[in-house]
């Protein structure tokens, strides 16, 4: 596996990242049908509740390389049928289990320095989601059942795994995880809109490219790179949240359930 260390810069561009409120009808339907409540149940902190939330999708679903659905309630009643799904389906199944209890979350296609011309199967999605009480974004993927962690069990982000996995650094995955993600850590891609319900298709995206490297102009040798804007800084691409929700900051969560039925009059 040959390693790659990737520079960026840390000045900051301000866009506006959009997510859902936890009272979005929708949300509150995928909370009340699925209990996702008593899966975060006792959950000591922020951390536990995403890393029970990963595992119950990852549980939930059965891998199909083809099988895709766009909305999470979609995707829970085709699974009951045997419908397998891609990472792309399990990464909006959990954008959208988070999104319900409170969360921030962005699904994230990561995709390897030879974007351009690699054949299918070229693109990974998992989730990252932001932690408040940690101040920072943190990366799951339900697909392989997986929420990478340094030796302190802090969890890490994308760009920050793939530098522990080019530093050779001590963290808790395995060897097969190593040699099958390192390569999609190179570009990384999400939506500025994370909306759960949102076209995907037009939704404009942005994507944190390498320093010294181009912006990819086509995906595996056939999908244009259209409606996207692209930044070599890692602040702008992990900037904190700045929606308001209930009047407050996010950051003011701290894990603790949102109260549905009292917002909702349910």
């Amino acid at each position: 596996m040959r390693k790659v260390k990737l520079k960026f810069d840390t000045d900051l561009q301000k866009y506006r990242y959009v997510f859902d409120r936890p009272d979005n009808p929708y949300l509150v339907r995928l909370w009340k049908e699925n209990n996702l409540d008593e899966i975060a149940d006792n959950a000591k902190d922020e951390v536990t509740t995403v890393r029970r939330v990963c595992f119950w999708v990852s549980d939930k679903l059965r891998h199909n390389g083809w099988g895709y659905a766009s909305d999470p309630l979609t995707i829970l009643r085709e699974a009951k049928t045997g419908k397998g799904f891609n990472c792309a389906s399990h990464a909006t199944l959990l954008q959208g289990c988070l999104s319900a209890l409170g969360f921030k979350a962005r699904t994230l296609t990561i995709m390897p320095k030879d974007i351009e011309t690699v054949d299918r199967g070229g693109m990974h999605t998992v989730v990252e989601t932001y932690l408040p009480s940690k101040g920072k974004w943190v990366m799951l993927d339900p697909d392989e059942r997986i929420v990478p962690s340094f030796k302190d069990k802090s969890l890490m982000n994308a760009v920050e795994l793939q530098k522990a996995i080019t530093d050779n650094t001590d963290i808790h995955i395995s060897g097969r995880y190593r040699e099958f993600i390192y390569p999609y850590l190179f570009y990384f891609s999400c939506k500025l809109n994370n909306k759960v319900l949102i076209d995907k298709s037009k939704a404009k995206k942005i994507i944190l490219v390498p320093k010294f490297y181009n912006v990819p102009k086509i995906i595996e040798g056939r999908w244009p790179v259209t409606n996207s804007i692209w930044t070599h800084s890692l602040l702008t691409y992990y900037q904190k949240p700045q929606n308001r929700l209930y009047g407050q900051d996010n950051t003011q969560h701290k894990g603790k359930k949102y109260n549905h039925q009292a917002l909702m009059g349910l």
